[in-house]
């Protein structure tokens, strides 16, 4: 299925620093990533972003899939 990925850059309202090994977060996006495109349906889009206020940065990984069943939810933490 073709699923567009839009990545969105740029400067941040408010800067965000996190301390984190490299490879921890290009391994949690690219899982991110792919469990958004097995998620969504043909021709749809997942957009990653990063957004950041006085106390926290949070990256964001928005898909059109239909979501995760209350079953799955409540295993997953």
């Amino acid at each position: 299925a073709e699923v567009r990925i839009d990545l969105r850059t740029g400067p941040l309202a408010k800067p965000a620093r996190v301390r984190i090994a490299r490879s921890e977060i290009e391994q949690i996006v690219l899982n991110l990533v792919f469990n958004a495109r097995d998620a969504s349906p043909p021709k749809s889009l997942v957009t990653i972003a990063v957004e950041s206020d006085d106390t926290e940065a949070r990256l964001v990984v928005r898909d059109q899939g239909a979501g995760m069943t209350p079953e799955v939810k409540s295993r997953i933490f």
